[in-house]
């Protein structure tokens, strides 16, 4: 006796919820769990090579406002949005997760600080002058480090977060942090 199952349907549930195990349901990248065993495998590429690594941890500036004006189905379409533009102008080695609310996190391989701070200027000047007729202008603040080789990821992570804050006292700006 031969039977046949169909398991199409099994295959394909098993592979949504892999995806979703490591991809933010609303704005399709990576989620924070996903990044943080990315950033293990890259801090170890860069002893190993001994390259550059860099982050910029970014934040929508006003985003609670934006969610109490418009609603917060408005709210996640910028999320949407701002995710899709920003991806489209990255590398494809670089590491783009969210990290919480309406913050985000990218990791910079082969990235000098400089280089990176170059890349947060373009980035926050591109999500500035985006246009988009449905939804309301926004701007972001971002911070920047690079991970020296004395750093754990607990005070990498820690550095550039102080310099998103500095970054968010003025609002629209980009601040790096050696």
């Amino acid at each position: 006796i031969i039977v046949f199952n169909d398991i199409t349907q099994f295959i394909a549930q098993k592979n949504e919820y892999i995806y979703f195990a490591y991809h933010d349901h609303l704005t399709k990248i990576y989620n924070r769990q996903r990044f943080d065993e990315l950033f293990l495998k890259e801090i170890e590429n860069k002893k190993r090579y001994k390259d550059h690594l860099s982050i910029l941890l970014l934040d929508i500036d006003y985003f609670k406002k934006v969610n109490d004006t418009y609603g917060h189905y408005i709210g996640d379409l910028i999320l949407i949005a701002l995710t899709n533009l920003i991806s489209k102008n990255l590398r494809t080695n670089d590491i783009f997760a969210r990290w919480g609310g309406e913050e985000f996190i990218i990791l910079l391989p082969r990235t000098d600080i400089d280089t990176a701070f170059t890349k947060a200027q373009e980035i926050r000047s591109l999500v500035e002058y985006h246009v988009d007729k449905e939804l309301p202008l926004i701007t972001i603040s971002i911070g920047v480090t690079e991970m020296n080789d004395s750093d754990t990821t607990k005070s990498c992570l820690q550095r550039v977060d102080t310099a998103l804050y500095v970054a968010k006292e003025k609002r629209n700006d980009v601040v790096k942090i050696t």
